[in-house]
């Protein structure tokens, strides 16, 4: 969590270092675990949430008001979530295509 008067940059490098672990340990796993740019974005956004004047710059920055961590993290999970289903149908429909042709 950013402690509020403290360097930004120490905090920013940190979170850099933990993300980087992160994928790290993500790409030497056997699990199909994942941790998306946007996804990570909302959890350094969150570790802001204590310090006023960087929720007002991320509310401006967002065009959200009122700013809630949540509200930010909420949007960032269904742009996520419409990537995959877009991405997902495509595949489906790819596939149907190919199917049909083969008959």
């Amino acid at each position: 969590m950013y402690e509020p008067g403290s360097f930004l940059d120490c905090h920013i490098d940190f979170f850099l270092k933990l993300y980087a672990s992160y994928k790290s340990l993500v790409r030497s796993s056997t699990t199909q675990m994942e941790l998306s740019k946007d996804i990570a974005a909302a959890f350094f956004l969150q570790s802001l949430d204590l310090d006023q004047d960087l929720s007002s710059l991320v509310q401006n920055l967002y065009g959200v008001q009122p700013f809630y961590i949540t509200t930010i993290t909420n949007i960032f999970a269904l742009e996520q979530s419409r990537c995959y289903n877009v991405s997902t149908e495509a595949l489906f429909t790819n596939n149907r295509t190919k199917a049909t042709k083969g008959s």
